[in-house]
């Protein structure tokens, strides 16, 4: 199966998602930590979401965009979620906003 950029992106979110979790419960001691759309931005950052995209974001936009991601995943229902995982929902959508240049 040929990889595409939105499935690489998938899994570098799968990724970041369990290196989050492990941060939380580890360093964090499992609090939450306020300041995770940094966090996601730095990591991605570092594991070549700019090639993916095929842009470079800079770490303030990607973690704005994560969060306003954040927000209308969580406005789904939970039959929506349910169907549809957060970096599966989260991939097309970073792709097209850095892409078209709609984070200028």
């Amino acid at each position: 199966m040929i990889s595409s950029p939105e499935s690489e992106l998938i899994n570098l979110l799968k990724k970041a998602g369990m290196a989050h979790h492990k941060y939380q419960t580890r360093q964090l001691e499992g609090a939450r930590n306020q300041d995770w759309p940094a966090w996601y931005a730095d990591y991605l950052l570092e594991g070549g979401i700019a090639e993916l995209l095929q842009t470079s974001p800079a770490p303030e936009q990607l973690a704005q965009f994560l969060t306003d991601l954040h927000a209308s995943y969580s406005a789904l229902s939970e039959k929506e979620q349910l169907e549809m995982d957060w970096p599966s929902y989260y991939a097309p959508k970073l792709i097209k906003h850095f892409q078209t240049g709609d984070h200028a």
